[in-house]
């Protein structure tokens, strides 16, 4: 099992919190789990993605 972190910047976090309900980030984090190869991976991190 691979373990997954949700790292996100602190303007993210207000944006999100003004534009997404709680039920759609959910579902916005279960579709980057189920999906891993979402995002631009960030080069020298070893393999962390980004979304925008």
């Amino acid at each position: 099992m691979r373990y997954v972190e949700f790292i996100e910047t602190d303007f993210f976090s207000k944006q999100r919190e003004r534009l997404l309900s709680e039920d759609e980030y959910t579902e916005f984090q279960k579709l980057l789990v189920t999906d891993l190869k979402l995002g631009s991976v960030i080069v020298g991190t070893g393999g962390c993605r980004k979304t925008r």
